[in-house]
């Protein structure tokens, strides 16, 4: 499992450009978003979608706050209050328990721990957003631990959201489970990047693609591990070339750690794919990198007052003359119901 300590975030936020900070004075509001503990929420973003109310990417979580404006008009007012509270300075104090612990997380289900004492506080002004959580946890039966899960500080730089923390992801259209990024493991310090709102490119050459988003990160695995201290990097693009239809690419590469190369012609050579040996290759121990990469697609739509999408997801690992290699498949289908306001 992975742990954030304090000595890792000291790492990862002594990369971050003094630069950023000298800009802050002209950035931007803060921005603040919504990860993927509420399925009752994402259900309600996927009935607005299914009727074509509102036409942005859902399927990276977490969500920028700000690409959800054009859904106000048409969520529930639970929704809405819970869209209105992730804006707010709040305190949260929560406890869990459980007979055992828990094997995978379906969405909205963030608890990795037989037990688990949460606080949570968090802070924003015009230039930052700032969450500092804490959890003390039990597993296993073994010695209880503190941990740091979705404690990040963000800012924005013109669309962009800029941060470094460790949070919750969930990449992809499943419910039940997600093929490349999910809330099944801890979450791990890292630095990212991610778009804020969704709007379609105005260049003529990519004005098809429609609204779309992009997040990338760059985090700090653990160092119990066989490659200690290794880095994990991620990027997802999502776009919807049609209300109907959302299509999504993402990519995750652990490289680098102790012993391993890690310079940039290295991370090259892994963005191009170049760092790739077949498995019979001798040389198959020394590769720099292992990739994950894929993608996946959902439609929607609606009959009468019923909305329903269907959906699915391959994920391949490395790659192997021009594809990727061992894949794994999912597909899924799903029915929006209006029960309750």
């Amino acid at each position: 499992m992975i742990q954030p300590n304090f000595a890792t975030y000291g790492q990862l936020i002594n990369k971050i450009p003094v630069g950023l900070f000298l800009l802050m004075p002209v950035l931007a509001y803060s921005n603040t978003w919504l990860g993927p503990n509420d399925p009752w929420f994402r259900a309600d973003l996927e009935r607005a979608a299914s009727f074509h109310q509102f036409n942005q990417p859902i399927s990276a979580w977490p969500i920028s706050a700000h690409s959800l404006n054009s859904a106000k008009a048409y969520l529930s007012q639970t929704s809405l209050h819970r869209l209105k509270q992730s804006s707010r300075q709040n305190l949260q104090l929560g406890f869990m328990a459980a007979e055992s612990d828990p094997v995978f997380n379906h969405f909205g289900l963030t608890s990795r721990d037989k037990s688990n004492t949460k606080l949570s506080y968090q802070y924003l002004n015009q230039y930052l957003d700032l969450q500092i959580s804490t959890q003390y946890v039990n597993n296993h039966g073994t010695a209880s631990a503190v941990q740091f899960d979705n404690t990040f500080i963000n800012t924005n730089i013109a669309n962009w959201t800029v941060g470094v923390g460790a949070i919750d992801r969930w990449w992809g259209p499943g419910w039940d489970s997600g093929l490349i990024l999910s809330s099944n493991a801890r979450p791990i310090p890292s630095l990212y990047l991610t778009r804020n709102t969704s709007k379609p490119a105005e260049s003529p050459w990519f004005k098809w693609m429609g609204p779309w988003t992009l997040v990338s990160f760059m985090g700090q695995l653990e160092q119990n591990r066989t490659v200690p201290n290794a880095l994990l990097w991620g990027l997802r693009l999502v776009f919807k070339p049609s209300p109907a239809w959302e299509l999504g690419l993402s990519r995750t590469a652990m490289w680098a750690g102790d012993g391993r190369p890690k310079d940039l012609e290295v991370f090259t050579d892994l963005l191009v794919g170049s760092d790739n040996f077949s498995p019979h290759s001798s040389h198959k121990s020394r590769e720099p990198g292992n990739q994950l990469a894929g993608f996946d697609f959902k439609y929607l739509g609606h009959v009468n007052s019923t909305g329903y999408s269907f959906y699915g997801e391959i994920i391949g690992e490395d790659e192997v003359r021009g594809r990727p290699s061992k894949p794994i498949i999912m597909f899924g289908a799903a029915l929006h119901l209006l029960i309750k306001d």
